[in-house]
């Protein structure tokens, strides 16, 4: 049957109303995107209440509930073991689950190079950059070392009198900014002469045999050795960044004031397993983006002397693929072997 020419128009109208009503329907339901509707992982590759990783996955745990953003049965789940790498082997193997994400640091990138782990940061979905953290030295405050000057002249003049604690590894950001400080006094680092001591339970057995007279100098991030620092048992002399500091650290010198080269911070991420769809990333990526405008989140930076650094799911991306080179040039640079990267 054939309508007359009103009534087509009416018709015409009527349908294209309807279509777009589907069409804002299909809109609504896709700009809610995807949500996780059972518990997430927050995945950590230290044991339960060390360090400040530990703090901030908490923190992101609990900013993430009280938003509404992720259920209240989300946890914090801990596991140690093999320098994260344990950690980071059970999110690999968790492909497509959106519900499982990560803090991880430095060792997504060095485990692999030094030949650790055959896992690289290529088997994670990049989600977000959160912050960096200074490397501080610092020393006994009953130390006849008293300033960075005074340091740089003992390694001169003895690299084998100074013993320096480095965290928990080689390759880590506080052994390599310890090479870097030896290799611009002078020192053959390659000989054997430098001392350096790695503690398994890192940073607060490091800062027990500092006090105890059995290290000379601790490097680390600032926030295990800051208490002791305000007690006075502790005084930091140098950092190994590109700008001093602030905080407790507003007047300690960077080595490169002394003309060193040793430049390096120790940064946290999230990472995600891979295989996650677009919308499982668009919406950690949001969920990361607007944590960090949170009054909450920029006062902890400023309590536990971060340096805010946010980048997006695709700027870490980038990120991480820039770190790797770099690290594998630092490495080589430093007579360490670097594995082959599958």
């Amino acid at each position: 049957m054939v309508l007359p020419g009103k009534m087509q128009e009416r018709v015409r109208i009527g349908v294209a109303a309807l279509l777009g009503l589907s069409l804002i329907g299909t809109g609504a339901t896709a700009a809610e995107g995807w949500k996780p509707e059972r518990r997430v992982e927050i995945i950590l590759g230290t044991s339960a209440g060390e360090g400040g990783l530990n703090r901030n996955a908490r923190l992101i745990r609990e900013w993430l509930v009280k938003d509404g953003t992720i259920p209240e049965s989300s946890v914090v789940v801990n596991k140690p073991g093999g320098g994260h790498a344990l950690a980071l082997t059970y999110t690999a193997s968790q492909v497509g689950a959106g519900e499982t994400i990560q803090l991880v640091n430095t060792p997504l990138i060095t485990n692999n190079l030094l030949g650790r782990s055959p896992i690289t940061y290529k088997d994670f979905t990049p989600i977000a950059l959160l912050y960096d953290e200074t490397v501080v030295f610092t020393v006994p405050s009953k130390s006849s070392i008293r300033t960075a000057q005074d340091l740089i002249d003992r390694l001169k003049q003895d690299p084998s009198s100074v013993v320096f604690s480095t965290a928990t590894g080689l390759g880590t950001v506080q052994h390599i900014a310890t090479l870097a400080l030896a290799k611009g006094v002078g020192v053959d680092i390659k000989g054997g002469k430098l001392k350096t001591v790695n503690f398994s339970n890192g940073n607060a057995e490091a800062i027990t045999a500092a006090l105890g007279g059995r290290i000379d100098v601790v490097v680390s991030s600032p926030q295990p050795v800051a208490p002791f620092v305000e007690s006075g048992d502790l005084r930091p002399i140098a950092v190994a960044s590109r700008e001093r500091a602030g905080g407790f650290l507003a007047d300690v010198p960077t080595w490169k004031e002394y003309g060193i080269d040793s430049v390096i911070y120790a940064w946290r991420a999230i990472v995600a397993p891979k295989g996650l769809t677009p919308e499982q990333v668009k919406f950690w990526d949001d969920a990361f983006a607007a944590l960090v405008k949170t009054p909450e989140w920029q006062e902890e930076v400023k309590k536990s002397d971060l340096n805010p650094r946010y980048l997006n799911s695709a700027e870490t991306a980038k990120f991480f693929e820039n770190e790797n080179k770099r690290y594998s040039e630092i490495y080589g640079g430093l007579g360490l072997d670097v594995a082959k990267q599958r």
